[in-house]
């Protein structure tokens, strides 16, 4: 179903009702923080990262650019449209960006294993040859 929401809060609106600056920190300053962050990380991990992390996070980082480019344009707010469900039991309202930080998030708890995971896996392999 599609219905034409804006929201100046997070996920389910939360945090609607904050003034105008603490709005502005919380939802354009700290996301852009944690964007640049992210995308620096991204870059100085890149050769050690399988496609499916690279997905992820390029899921998580176009998403969020999204959603705080929206909030620039349209005076803090981002323009909610989609609600999923199956009779009764409905999803909130959400948009493109909010589906890809959480297939993004998604992606990454199932493909993200560090370094330890990788050595015992080889430990293992070693040991059995």
């Amino acid at each position: 179903m599609l219905k034409y929401a804006e929201n100046t809060g997070a996920f389910l609106s939360m945090g609607n009702e904050l003034s105008d600056t603490v709005s502005l920190w919380i939802f354009i300053a700290l996301p852009i923080i944690f964007l640049i962050g992210l995308f620096v990380f991204v870059l100085l991990k890149l050769r050690d990262l399988s496609l499916m992390k690279l997905l992820g996070f390029a899921l998580i980082l176009a998403g969020g650019m999204g959603n705080v480019i929206d909030r620039i344009l349209y005076d803090r707010h981002v323009t909610d449209f989609m609600i999923l469900g199956i009779q009764n039991v409905r999803t909130g309202i959400f948009n493109f960006a909010d589906l890809f930080v959480s297939v993004g998030v998604v992606t990454l708890l199932l493909f993200y294993r560090g370094k330890k995971d990788e050595n015992l896996k080889v430990s293992e392999n070693q040991s059995t040859e």
